[in-house]
């Protein structure tokens, strides 16, 4: 069954997730119906334009979808549970324990793309950021609309791992999913040169990297064109011009206007996924200047795996560029 909810532009804007952590407007109409019979609904999915920001987790996506939705032209979706939970089903897609098909998978998957393509009010565009795991839907949601387009968000090795090693919320992620992660390098690979557990901390970041940039860079190469490169710290650097050139990336109309606007929202000098907590893009870069040299021996050790992997597994070199 699915539960639908009616919202409203402050709701989606307060929402920093759309997951349990949805801000639900109050006294707001819920709707319940069988998933299945939403699908009629949406027969011109391939026709939608809808942008989508994919990411490696934990390098600025949350703060980059705000500053987008600062422009009221533009609305943004972020996390939607949907993207999370097929990502979830397609990891397991061909193997036996799979709870679905890939007919059932590619059908629903559909069907959410048209969920989430829907314009809400002065809002004509929809720009979509999912969960760093849902980059494997990345290829599939690209060939179901072909008009859509896509950026990839990543920081450089070295500067990820510092971010992730300070602890907290960053590491947990790459904790709890480097299993999945695993798993789908091997898949990638063709085969399974490592155990998890014989991995050290940096060396499970590193193996956490190399799955989510060789995941996005395999869907960038299977459509050229539309997909594009955003570097989160060189964004950091001159956020006016990084939003401009990632909305032209998009093809999205961006003005000086909506760049003055975005300045003087104050999402810059707050914590993407806090609005509660100060800081700006020189705290993120002294944030990481200090975690380098705090961490420096763990995040050797993770460039050395990495290196190591990228020498031994020729395949894996469609990264190297971007380390």
């Amino acid at each position: 069954m699915a539960n639908l909810v009616r919202m409203d532009r402050a709701s989606y804007d307060a929402s920093s997730f759309l997951d349990r952590r949805i801000q639900v407007p109050a006294g707001a109409e819920v709707y319940e119906l069988p998933f299945q019979s939403l699908s009629s609904i949406f027969q011109n999915v391939a026709e939608s334009r809808t942008r989508f920001l994919f990411h490696i987790s934990h390098v600025g996506s949350t703060l980059i979808s705000k500053l987008i939705g600062s422009n009221p032209n533009f609305l943004s979706l972020r996390e939607p549970v949907l993207l999370r939970n097929l990502s979830e089903y397609k990891q397991t897609i061909s193997e036996p324990e799979s709870r679905i098909d890939r007919q059932t998978y590619l059908a629903t998957l559909k069907t959410t793309l048209g969920l989430l393509a829907r314009p809400l009010g002065e809002a004509s565009e929809v720009v979509v950021k999912a969960t760093s795991y849902a980059n494997i839907l990345a290829s599939d949601i690209l060939s179901l609309q072909p008009h859509s387009r896509a950026v990839g968000i990543y920081s450089r090795y070295e500067n990820f791992a510092a971010n992730i090693l300070k602890g907290g919320a960053g590491w947990l992620d790459i904790l709890q999913m480097s299993p999945v992660r695993m798993k789908r390098l091997h898949v990638m690979l063709g085969r399974q040169p490592w155990q998890l557990w014989r991995l050290r901390p940096g060396q499970v970041i590193a193996m956490s990297w190399l799955c989510e940039m060789l995941t996005l860079v395999s869907a960038a190469s299977r459509h050229p064109g539309r997909f594009s490169w955003v570097e989160f710290d060189r964004f950091n650097e001159d956020p006016s011009a990084g939003i401009q050139d990632l909305c032209s990336a998009l093809q999205l109309d961006w003005t000086s206007f909506d760049t003055g606007r975005m300045l003087d929202s104050g999402l810059l000098n707050v914590y993407g996924k806090s609005s509660d907590r100060v800081y700006s893009a020189s705290d993120r870069k002294s944030d990481i200047l200090e975690n380098k040299a705090k961490y420096s021996s763990s995040i050797d050790d993770g460039k050395k795996w990495l290196v190591r992997a990228l020498h031994d597994h020729s395949e894996l070199n469609v990264v190297k560029e971007l380390i």
